[in-house]
């Protein structure tokens, strides 16, 4: 065995790793990523929480930043489903910040001056666009 070692041309004889196969597997893998940045959209997130009041039916009073517009609602991980009741944009003085006060009538087994957490997603739009927006700007 240590004759092989010592001879040049049998060293360079024998059989090397398969590197192009791992090569190819890699640059599989990476268009399979560029393929799924152009075609998954995602959403942007505001999480806040909220009280709920109910009488007939539950309505949840909340506060989220005025740039936040055409938006779903998450509650616990689950998509529900909403109707804005009343909307008022209020601001802060003393932070100099504007926001809305919103109440929803929300569809959900809830319990009366319960605080539950919220989840806002709105912006939606592709992995790729996300980035370029967060590269250039």
């Amino acid at each position: 065995m240590t004759e092989i070692y010592n001879n040049k041309t049998a060293f360079l004889r024998m059989a090397m790793f398969p590197f192009h196969y791992l090569i190819a597997f890699l640059v599989l893998i990476f268009l399979i990523v560029i393929i799924l940045m152009f075609k998954i959209e995602i959403y942007d997130t505001y999480p806040t929480k909220g009280i709920v009041s109910c009488q007939t039916n539950c309505v949840v009073t909340t506060y989220i930043p005025t740039s936040i517009k055409d938006f779903t609602i998450r509650v616990a991980n689950e998509e529900v489903n909403f109707q804005i009741m009343e909307e008022e944009i209020k601001t802060d003085e003393e932070n100099m910040i504007s926001y809305n006060y919103l109440k929803i009538n929300i569809s959900g087994d809830f319990k009366d001056k319960e605080i539950i957490d919220l989840t806002f997603h709105y912006n939606k739009q592709r992995i790729i666009t996300k980035l370029k927006e967060r590269i250039f700007n």
